[in-house]
């Protein structure tokens, strides 16, 4: 699978960064003839860098390396992470450097990282090897699959074709794609070393005819995968309009276990995220509290109606960025022109301080700092009755951040939702503690960023 590719490249690529950060440090009191670096000196840098490599995006392997951006994004990370390893040595002075083999290191790290990056695009990423595709069912969900293939660069595959067993769809085209014929050529294109993969994009149930088809291929070493988690692998989501209740029913949605993580210590993380959110900031919400007062009339704080866990509605806070009595013009939501946001609305929702007071809710326990967004009442209604398995999103507590939040933008209309449920059900479907860590330091990217502000 893709996944896998990109983890083993991935892995790659952290393992010579990781080389690179400790090895500077060595080199640099090797070369200036200092002692040997203090072993927790050296694990604050690794850490500042590691921290400010993912906020800038540099493990993305997707990445064009040679590209002048990624070069200034590269200094800028090095620079960031060199400036938190200061800061973080002012504090504990066992994990102060020297001076002179601090900025050395510095200067070694923002060579070789760059020429180490040049190497890794020019030998190791030309050298993947293409699968050869091919698509059983050239219907919707066959179509979707064509789709998502076709615009995901490096994805490591060649499509091959289509086959179905409809007969006014064989010697049919999709895109440039012929549809080879019925399923039964699954076979001879496995024995032919023709395909490498194949995916099943059928939702009806599957006749004896072609699962033996597909068991034949397996066995010619053939890779073979059901359409909602080729697509889940692919995108970070699930195809919603192509999922059927049995396979929801089998699949593995890790949300709605009642687990140790979902029960006690998701909550105990809330409970400290939340508390320390609100510590850390009190200063800038005193400031907005008083910003807000003097910038338009009406109170601080926004409360909306909401719904939360198993469709219970809650109360949910905000600092107020809109003119009063006109929240409820739905016209112009989720447009960054909105004319109903105040000047100084801007400001707080571009930096993100308008969500801050949520984390009361969080610590209420009507929210989760990471999970969907919560909707109103009138979005719910609506989007229940138009798009399938919406209501599925309830069965956990919405967030203040989560999976859609910092995949996709704000939305109101219906196709919209639709996008953002299906990052909404493969967070539910991969909950997990290492999934919340990567939504969390997405979360800082984002904020620092700007991207998805609205």
């Amino acid at each position: 699978m893709p996944t896998a590719y990109a983890l083993r490249n991935w892995i790659f690529l952290f393992m010579g960064d990781l080389l690179i950060f400790v090895g500077s440090l060595y080199l640099s009191a090797l070369a200036l003839a200092l002692a040997p670096i203090h072993a927790a000196a050296a694990a604050v840098l690794v850490f500042a860098y590691l921290v400010s490599f993912y906020i800038f995006d540099l493990y993305n392997i997707h990445n064009r390396f040679t590209a002048g951006p990624y070069l200034a994004r590269l200094l800028i990370a090095v620079a960031v992470g060199s400036s938190l390893t200061a800061m973080l040595s002012y504090f504990n002075a066992q994990y102060q450097l020297p001076r002179t083999v601090f900025v050395l290191s510095v200067v070694i790290n923002a060579l070789s990282l760059y020429f180490w990056r040049i190497m890794y695009y020019s030998y190791f990423i030309p050298s993947r090897k293409t699968r050869n595709i091919v698509i059983v069912g050239a219907g919707r969900s066959g179509k979707t699959v064509y789709d998502i293939l076709s615009k995901i660069e490096y994805n490591g595959f060649r499509i091959v074709g289509f086959l179905d067993d409809s007969p006014e769809k064989v010697s049919k085209t999709i895109g440039p794609n012929a549809v080879l014929g019925t399923s039964r050529m699954l076979t001879t294109l496995a024995k032919n070393g023709a395909v490498d993969t194949a995916v099943v994009a059928i939702t009806k149930d599957k006749n004896a005819e072609l699962l033996s088809s597909l068991l034949e291929a397996k066995s010619f070493g053939v890779q073979i995968y059901d359409m909602p988690s080729f697509y889940e692998e692919l995108t970070g989501k699930l195809p919603v309009e192509c999922l059927r209740d049995g396979w929801i029913a089998y699949a593995p949605f890790q949300g709605m276990r009642k687990g140790t993580y979902t029960l006690r210590v998701k909550k105990l993380l809330d409970i400290f995220l939340s508390l320390t959110g609100l510590l850390v900031s009190l200063p800038l919400c005193a400031v907005a509290a008083l910003a807000i007062k003097l910038d338009s009339k009406g109170p601080v704080l926004f409360r909306q109606r909401r719904i939360g866990l198993n469709g219970r509605p809650f109360s949910l806070l905000k600092f107020r960025t809109m003119r009063v009595g006109t929240e409820r013009d739905r016209r112009f939501a989720g447009r960054k022109d909105d004319p109903r946001i105040t000047r100084l609305g801007m400001i707080l929702r571009l930096l993100r301080v308008d969500e801050i007071p949520q984390m009361w809710n969080v610590l209420k326990g009507d929210m989760s700092f990471i999970g969907p967004r919560a909707l109103i009442e009138d979005e719910v209604r609506e989007f229940e009755q138009k798009i399938p398995y919406f209501s599925l999103r309830h069965c956990i507590r919405p967030g203040i951040t989560g999976w859609a939040q910092v995949n996709f933008r704000h939305c109101v209309h219906v196709e919209d939702s639709l996008e953002r449920l299906r990052y909404d059900l493969f967070y539910i479907k991969n909950l997990s503690p290492l999934l919340d860590f990567h939504i969390l330091m997405k979360t800082v990217k984002v904020v620092l960023f700007g991207k998805g502000a609205r």
